[in-house]
């Protein structure tokens, strides 16, 4: 029995692009179904409408009629701590007969947040902020661009859902009977803050909770 060390996980930033509802997926690549065809669907009975999957390295994939995906780009967060957590709400059903102790049920709702650290990272040429960096920052402030010759563009803020895709084993690409395991979660980030002291880096952290859509523990046999 082994162990992964943190510094093994990548977590990603999943960008969707545009739908496509026809002919052979990319190999080996990441998708989202929009929608599954009624009858014969190529994505079968264990995916379903919201699930994320990826295609098959070696196996052609076509779609039916009614079947539609929507390609993702992962772009990497690099970030310095995240964590996951998911927990069950219970209800107090404690009677008499139960008396010294107590008893709580499982309603069947699962509750999962999570939060992460990043570092404000900037690119090597432009000393401009990187995308990724900026879209976090852009959840909460508007982002005016200022091209010093009297125009200026503006992207609202926009809390938009943001799926994530966190690759516990980075490391492990290659080898027959080798498994690869995510979690993928869509979410929405419901805080950010971050400080500038003297000397140290600067690391916005930010608190999530799942939004609509499936959320996976996603196993990937390597072949």
């Amino acid at each position: 029995m082994g162990t992964n060390l943190g510094a093994d996980a990548a977590l990603y930033r999943a960008k969707l692009g545009m739908p496509v509802d026809n002919g052979s997926l990319k190999p080996d690549s990441w998708y989202y179904i929009q929608e599954k065809a009624d009858v014969d669907s190529v994505f079968g009975d264990a995916l379903v409408e919201t699930s994320i999957f990826k295609t098959p390295t070696n196996v052609a994939m076509t779609l039916e009629i009614g079947d539609i995906a929507i390609p993702l780009t992962l772009d990497e967060i690099c970030r310095s701590e995240c964590s996951f957590n998911a927990e069950q709400e219970t209800v107090d059903a404690t009677t008499s007969c139960d008396y010294p102790y107590s008893v709580t049920i499982p309603t069947g709702i699962t509750t999962i947040s999570g939060d992460m650290t990043t570092m404000l990272r900037y690119d090597d040429v432009t000393n401009a902020i990187t995308p990724v960096t900026l879209e976090l920052m852009n959840k909460f402030f508007d982002n005016v661009v200022d091209n010093n010759n009297g125009t200026f563009d503006l992207v609202p803020a926009s809390n938009d859902k943001m799926l994530v895709i966190l690759d516990m084993n980075r490391r492990i690409t290659t080898g027959t009977g080798i498994f690869k395991q995510y979690l993928i979660v869509p979410i929405f980030v419901n805080s950010f803050n971050v400080s500038f002291g003297l000397g140290d880096p600067v690391a916005p952290s930010m608190s999530w909770t799942k939004g609509d859509g499936q959320c996976t523990s996603y196993t990937r046999a390597i072949v």
